[in-house]
C-alpha cells in the first residue's frame, strides 16, 4: 500500500486499486470503517504535501512517498 495513489480509490464502489507481487493488479474492497479512516487521512495530507508528493496517499514527514523499508509506525 506504499505505493497508493489518489487515483486507485474508487469512492462509489469503495475499493481500491493495488499493483501486487509481479505487477499483477488487484481490487480490493474496503469497508466503511477503512474508507472513513482514509477520508481523514486525506483531509490533513495536504499539511505534508510538497512538489515531491506526486498522486502518493501515504506521505512521510517530508512530504515524499512512504517507503516500506523506512517506515516505523
Amino acid at each position: 500500500l506504499c505505493g497508493l495513489n489518489l487515483n486507485d480509490i474508487d469512492y462509489d464502489r469503495q475499493t481500491i486499486r493495488v499493483i501486487g507481487k509481479g505487477n499483477k493488479e488487484r481490487v480490493i474492497p474496503i469497508g466503511r470503517p477503512a474508507m472513513e479512516a482514509l477520508e481523514k487521512w486525506l483531509a490533513v495530507r495536504p499539511q505534508l504535501a510538497s512538489e515531491k508528493s506526486g498522486a502518493a496517499i501515504f506521505l512521510g514527514a517530508r512530504g515524499k512517498r512512504i517507503d516500506q523499508r523506512h517506515s516505523k509506525f
